[in-house]
């Protein structure tokens, strides 16, 4: 196939949030995004942790990215693929292809939900390509968006990052007011925040709403172990 994809790394490391933490894993983080993200922790502006992956990326065709995939892999293990970004489904087709030509694994895809949107039959193609397909939601992620992936709970985990202000805590809880369907084991909670100084504290107010409101806590295991170091 000649498809291609913009890519911004490729590397082998452990899932550090949602359904898959602790899991080996070899990333495929792809370039660009369509949203720019921001919280305010402390007083402090923060930007996503992967800001980067907003830039321009190495154009590969889908082989020569299901082989360094290959090269990835830990000794003869194959783990499971996470695909990421910046926004990864901005390269839908591009990644239904990568799909159909490498060795069949456990695959999670991490995305803000605002795409693909053209179709519910896309959508549910889609969403069946991976056992982990993890909606992190922002406030620009449509509602009807949201509505449709909470009707797919077996495949489908929400993931929000919260920042410890009360308005980010009501697009949270009103979002999840308004899926079709709620399952608390399905929703996560996370910090904001790219080091340990900066999770710590808040991290302990997570906790308190994930045991008040039955949620599921998912710490930043990344940036606790490596900071805002690339290729993690």
């Amino acid at each position: 196939m000649n498809t291609e994809l913009e890519v911004s790394e490729i590397f082998s490391s452990i899932s550090g949030e949602g359904p898959s933490i602790g899991t080996p894993a070899i990333f495929l983080r792809l370039s660009k995004c369509n949203f720019s993200c921001k919280w305010k922790v402390n007083n402090k502006i923060q930007t996503c942790d992967t800001l980067y992956a907003k830039e321009d990326g190495e154009i590969l065709t889908i082989n020569k990215v299901a082989q360094r995939i290959l090269y990835a892999r830990p000794g003869s293990t194959t783990p499971m693929l996470i695909i990421s970004g910046g926004e990864p489904t901005l390269q839908y087709k591009g990644i239904i292809d990568l799909l159909s030509i490498i060795p069949r694994t456990q695959v999670g895809i991490e995305t803000n939900g605002s795409l693909p949107t053209k179709s519910k039959q896309l959508n549910t193609a889609f969403i069946y390509e991976f056992n982990h397909y993890v909606v992190s939601p922002k406030p620009q992620t449509p509602i009807e968006n949201i509505k449709f992936f909470s009707r797919h709970l077996n495949r489908v985990y929400f993931k929000f990052v919260y920042d410890g202000n009360s308005e980010t805590w009501e697009f949270i809880r009103s979002t999840i007011m308004k899926m079709e369907v709620i399952k608390r084991n399905h929703i996560y909670l996370m910090s904001a925040g790219c080091t340990y100084e900066e999770l710590h504290d808040l991290d302990l107010k997570t906790v308190e709403l994930c045991k008040q409101y039955g949620f599921n806590f998912s710490p930043r295991l990344q940036s606790y172990l490596y900071g805002k170091k690339r290729g993690v």
